[in-house]
């Protein structure tokens, strides 16, 4: 008799069939409540992120060559200073050699030997001087790239 009894109990593992059913429509309902508003606003959110972070990276990318291209100008400029301060440098030097040999007494059988002071003097004078243009270049282009920026 306990056997029959235990028997005409319900399982309690298995659901009863109206708990499946509710079940079953709830889920569906909230899945069709997810699926209509929030996917949506999700895959929106997720579009607005990825928006902004492309926007970020091609302004990052606008920076790192506009940086570049003011790199390129501030070697070039200094370049282009260095050279025009090996030229000064050379200049002076022939000046320097054509007025010794002008003006050298014409006893003497060797010139260079007293152009050398001279010569050493006037490099002294050109390596003191290129320093200055140098930093009045890095002024002028400190100045340049700062009001640049200051444009943006």
């Amino acid at each position: 008799m306990l056997i029959k009894a235990a028997e005409a109990a319900a399982n309690p593992l298995i659901p009863h069939t109206a708990e499946l059913i509710v079940g079953t429509i709830a889920f569906t309902i909230l899945f069709l409540v997810l699926r209509k508003a929030v996917v949506p606003n999700f895959e929106k959110a997720f579009a607005e992120r990825t928006e902004a972070i492309q926007g970020g990276i091609e302004k990052a990318e606008k920076a790192q060559q506009e940086a570049q291209a003011a790199l390129e100008q501030y070697n070039s400029q200094l370049a282009s200073a260095r050279d025009e301060a090996a030229r000064l440098r050379e200049e002076r030097v022939h000046k320097l050699q054509i007025l010794q040999t002008r003006f050298a007494p014409r006893h003497r059988k060797k010139p260079h030997a007293l152009s050398q002071p001279h010569m050493h003097r006037s490099k002294q004078s050109a390596n003191k001087q290129l320093p200055l243009y140098v930093m009045k270049l890095e002024l002028w282009l400190s100045n340049s790239l700062q009001r640049l920026s200051e444009k943006r």
